[in-house]
């Protein structure tokens, strides 16, 4: 909800591991919101909290997830709960990996240490409450059904755990109807954690009065509220209540019970569980318990959390008696009511809960503190350097992030701090030096405005080499699928395509390679690349990666493979399923071979690309196990026969070092860097040439297995290449005379200019086309060769009605960069349709498809519609038709 009094914010937000632009709605004074934006914007570091279940019943471990998207923290904490005498077994090693792990009561620092979590890890926090929240004396009640009846209030969600039979019991066994008394509920289906329920609350409440002997229209009130109240509305709800109750058979804290204490309202709760961190004799009514008992078959069906634990069984004669003397004495009841609320105002406010935060966190922070450097030649002790890179580069991981993890872990082994950082406006004050992964042109130019050195690790692969024909690839083994073709070629021809001359045309980071202090690159061919497409590249540094060997791998034999799947000398992939690792290029070279296939897979982000592997027919058998724990991986490794990896490129590909140490005889790309690390030790294919790769893992498969790969493996290391890293370092940072700052402002001025420009082109091209095509030629003047430049020119012209220049300017920018962006494509297809070039829209659009296979429903049907009108005869005039709500895209 959003309240008249708020203001809005423009920043940016981190939503499903990309940072977007939003618009944050907000009550905080401008300075304060301000004063949080700009704290968020930091590399990261300090202690990060984790709110949430360590471990589902499914064995999905959240701690690990959330430490693998943030891993640049100081120390990580696990912060939760639970409401029996125990934890689920499998939190527990979950728990233990954490640096701390905080709970709300000491019932559950009991509890948690009980089932195994290391005690000197425990720590309580209780829950915190805003006081300026909940003001008894001015907030009116809610008005529902019978108002003017003494009431007794209960609200939970509608589960056993919650104790709604004890309550419902007591309740109509205690009270007559006649009696002026009601039981008000608010509750909701949650079918406890997991499992939905099959019955609607009005049916169980109906059946149980039944069961209990009672007639549902001779009971003392009883009434549901079935809406949902908002949070701002709570205190409110509890104003209604002379007496709130809730007969829990477990509690990891009991939030209603706090929030009707902080609004003088007495109430009455189970006398076990964590609610007792608050809750005693003097300030609240305490239901005795009849027993510990094992939880229930239905709940644990519910939720399998609860599986073999214990919780109390509250006695249903003593909430009865409760229930009577508070309904008789209600003056008694204020005055625990009255304590109740100062005793959480003096001991659980989100003041008191910050205080035990800080202490924490200091204390955390303190026990980080790195040690000296290790490397006695060092010239510059304890480092401060700031990695940056992709901002999904933990939430969409890949061997760029594993390069990135590794060598911060082995750096700061040497005595380094590292932190993290996606933003290119960060402060860079603080940080001896920038470490680039990937190529980011903006996080160059923070770094020179900054006078701070960089050095670049690029992952350059040669996209002009691989990726028209890898979506080339994709479309004609798709036809097969479809059965619309039976053999593969590359016959398809792109209008505006020339692969010899389109890595000359747009030096897309010119900026980023000359004026790095020292590009880092993998092996032989990613130099090459670099070298023809950045002449005036800075120097290169060739470093081999490090590696690192599979923990417990000795310990995993191949039968746990076979055991699970009954499988052994197959072939094994290893690899997200997408174009890029090519693995439906496989399936086809190896259809007629009957070699069993195993595919381990995280999850995909081109879901059709995995619906057509998964269907692929072929003879042998193929499995997809899609994300597999540590031990069937390992297993799998040692029982497959050959590892293939047929990707369009590599550098060098982390996973086929991998099999290879393992033992697989490995099939891999010989467009990237693997013959730098394993040289002849591998069975090299090109991955557009189904009979290379065929021949290629039928070589493999037929061959002994060779351990040469695992003694040239042995001494690679990340120790070894993090101490290379930190020798570039110091020689870069000592080396700062040496810079030309003149020649380094004057091209600073002109990126910055050129990024303003193509920001501000890009973002007015659809409210103010007229300026849009002036920004345009201004960015074209700036890099003739840009294609953002032609592309918004062509866009305005198009809006205009100009239609032949429209279609110049777009189709250079098709020329200068033929995968740029299909809506590209779009435009230039209406623009050729305007003025009747029908056929020539028609051959845009089959290039527009085979280039992006993967899009939206909404630009399928617009690729429908454009197709539809380009049947259409020419005679037919176009005037009038205007570009669906296609957008517009980023120029980052």
């Amino acid at each position: 909800m959003i309240y008249d009094h708020s203001q809005c914010i423009r920043t940016q937000v981190y939503v499903d591991g990309n940072f977007k632009n939003a618009r944050i709605y907000t009550t905080a004074d401008y300075l304060t919101a301000n004063h949080i934006i700009n704290r968020s914007l930091q590399p990261y570091s300090g202690v990060l909290v984790i709110h949430h279940v360590p471990t589902d019943p499914q064995g999905r471990d959240f701690y690990h997830e959330f430490k693998s998207a943030i891993p640049f923290m100081e120390a990580y904490v696990g912060y939760t709960t639970f409401e029996t005498d125990s934890i689920p077994s499998y939190w527990v090693s979950s728990c233990n990996q954490m640096d701390e792990i905080w709970v709300p009561s000491k019932f559950n620092l009991e509890t948690f240490g009980n089932a195994g979590v290391a005690k000197d890890k425990l720590y309580v926090i209780p829950h915190g409450f805003d006081p300026k929240r909940y003001a008894p004396d001015t907030t009116r009640p809610l008005n529902f059904g019978s108002k003017s009846k003494f009431t007794f209030l209960s609200v939970f969600e509608w589960t056993y755990r919650k104790g709604w039979d004890v309550l419902i019991r007591a309740f109509i066994e205690e009270f007559a109807p006649h009696e002026n008394v009601r039981l008000l509920i608010r509750t909701y289906m949650g079918g406890g954690v997991i499992g939905p329920q099959t019955e609607s609350v009005s049916t169980q409440f109906k059946n149980y009065i039944r069961d209990l002997g009672f007639n549902h229209n001779n009971i003392p009130t009883i009434e549901f509220i079935d809406t949902t109240i908002p949070d701002q509305l709570m205190p409110n709800l509890y104003k209604t209540a002379d007496v709130f109750v809730l007969p829990t058979r477990g509690e990891g804290w009991g939030i209603p019970f706090t929030e009707s204490m902080l609004m003088e309202v007495p109430v009455i709760g189970t006398k076990w569980g964590g609610q007792l961190e608050f809750m005693n004799e003097d300030n609240a009514y305490l239901i005795e318990v009849d027993k510990i008992v094992p939880v229930s078959e239905s709940q644990v069906k519910d939720s399998p959390f609860y599986k073999g634990h214990k919780w109390a069984e509250p006695s249903v004669e003593h909430l009865r008696k409760l229930m009577r003397r508070v309904f008789k004495d209600p003056e008694e009841a204020k005055e625990k009511a009255k304590k109740a609320r100062k005793w959480i105002l003096d001991n659980y406010t989100i003041y008191h809960t910050a205080i035990k935060i800080a202490k924490r966190v200091e204390a955390l922070r303190n026990s980080k503190v790195r040690p000296t450097a290790k490397c006695k030649s060092r010239k510059n002790v304890n480092l401060k350097v700031l990695f940056q890179s992709r901002s999904d580069m933990f939430t969409l991981p890949g061997g760029d992030t594993e390069v990135l993890l590794n060598l911060k872990y082995n750096l700061e082994n040497l005595g380094c701090t590292v932190d993290y950082s996606p933003f290119h406006n960060v402060d860079l004050s603080n940080y001896d030096i920038v470490h680039i992964f990937n190529c980011h042109n903006l996080f160059a130019v923070n770094c020179a405005v900054q006078g701070k050195h960089y050095v670049l690790t690029p992952m350059y692969e040669d996209i002009q080499k691989y990726y028209v024909k890898s979506l080339l690839a994709y479309n004609t083994l798709k036809n097969i699928c479809l059965g619309s073709t039976k053999t593969f070629s590359f016959d398809c021809k792109l209008p505006f395509f020339d692969s010899k001359l389109n890595h000359l045309s747009f030096r897309e980071f010119e900026f980023l390679m000359e004026n790095a202090s020292s590009i880092i690159v993998s092996g032989t061919q990613e130099e090459m690349t670099i070298k023809r497409d950045y002449p005036s590249a800075s120097y290169t540094n060739t470093l081999k990666l490090g590696f690192k060997k599979p923990d417990n791998s000795d310990s995993v034999s191949e039968d746990l493979f076979y055991k699970q799947y009954g499988l052994t000398d197959f072939v094994l992939c290893v690899a997200r399923l997408e174009t890029r690792k090519n693995q439906l290029m496989l399936l086809y070279a190896l259809q007629d071979v009957d070699i069993p296939i195993v595919f381990i897979n995280s999850g995909s982000t081109q879901l059709e690309y995995e619906h057509l592997c998964k269907t692929f027919k072929r003879k042998a058998t193929t499995l997809f196990l899609g994300r597999v724990n540590k031990y069937i991986l390992l297993s799998a490794y040692k029982a497959a026969k050959v590892h293939a990896l047929p990707s369009w490129y590599e550098l060098p590909g982390l996973v086929t070092l991998e099999a290879a140490w393992l033992g697989c005889n490995v099939v891999a790309t010989d467009w990237g860097t693997i013959s730098d690390y394993l040289g002849e030790n591998v069975f090299y294919c090109t991955p557009n040439n189904p009979d290379s790769i065929r021949d290629a893992v039928l070589k493999a498969y037929n061959s002994a297995k060779s351990n040469n790969s695992k003694i040239i493996l042995e001494n690679l290391s990340w120790s070894s290449y993090a101490e290379n890293i930190l020798a570039i370092y110091d020689s870069v940072i000592s080396s700062n005379s040496k810079r030309n700052t003149n020649v380094l402002n004057s091209k600073v001025r002109h990126e910055i200019r050129y990024h303003k420009l193509r920001g501000e082109a890009v973002g007015c091209v659809f409210k103010e086309p007229n300026r849009a095509i002036e920004l345009a030629n201004q960015l074209i003047k700036l890099k003739p060769n840009d294609p953002i430049g032609h592309y918004v020119k062509g866009t305005g012209y198009l809006l205009f009605g100009n239609y032949s220049k429209a279609i110049s300017s777009l189709e250079q920018a098709i020329q200068l960069k033929p995968y740029l962006d299909i809506k590209v494509y779009l435009y230039l297809c209406l623009a050729l349709l305007k003025v009747s070039e029908n056929k020539r829209a028609s051959a845009i659009l089959d290039a527009a498809v085979l280039l992006f296979p993967f899009i939206n429903s909404k630009l399928s049907s617009i690729i429908r519609e454009y197709y539809k009108l380009a049947e259409t005869p020419k005679s037919r005039p176009f005037n009038n038709y205007v570009p669906m709500g296609i957008g517009t895209f980023s120029a980052s």
